[in-house]
């Protein structure tokens, strides 16, 4: 099975959790963890999960991302990359404390070093958690279409560290708990 025809496939999949979710066979308290490089499609994805661009009241996406964006521009220093990923947890906290139906982890989670405080966490408030890989094995020439695609600037050898870390653990859609 190639990248993405087990992108497909998992996506597939939550999508249709998803769709449970808002028509009627209700999934509560439900934790989506994106994995994949930059450039990969993970935004794209969270918002296709959803089905829609704008989220319900009852979901929450958070993301590193979220704290370079200062006024509509995006303004990244490296120096405070820390800081990015623990304003990006303490909001996953308190979208738990909020009892948020559905959460998606919109970041790399190429290790799990990077996602597991985020199923701890997430186990602990008594929510459901799915790994999410949008993408699987990737060619060079892959790659390189995630490194032009990257909205970030993020450099072509720091995606493929993203890459090498995620491929040597990644599984297709792990179901957590």
């Amino acid at each position: 099975m190639n990248g993405l025809e087990i992108r497909e496939k998992t996506f597939n999949k939550a999508k249709e959790r998803m769709t449970m979710a808002h028509e009627g066979t209700k999934i509560n308290r439900t934790v989506y963890i994106l994995q994949g490089i930059s450039g990969s499609g993970k935004s794209t994805t969270t918002k296709a999960l959803m089905g829609r661009q704008e989220q319900h009241a009852d979901e929450v996406v958070v993301s590193a991302d979220k704290f370079w964006d200062i006024r509509g521009h995006y303004d990244f220093d490296v120096q405070f990359i820390k800081n990015s990923h623990e304003w990006c947890f303490a909001e996953f906290i308190k979208a738990l404390r909020n009892n948020a139906n559905a959460i998606f982890v919109d970041n790399t989670n190429t290790s799990s070093w990077e996602y597991n405080r985020y199923i701890d966490a997430a186990e602990k408030m008594g929510y459901k958690v799915y790994l999410v890989p949008v993408h699987g094995e990737l060619s060079e020439e892959e790659i390189l279409e995630c490194y032009k695609r990257n909205v970030h600037e993020v450099p072509l050898e720091a995606i493929q560290g993203q890459y090498n870390r995620l491929i040597k653990t990644w599984k297709p859609e792990q179901d957590i708990g």
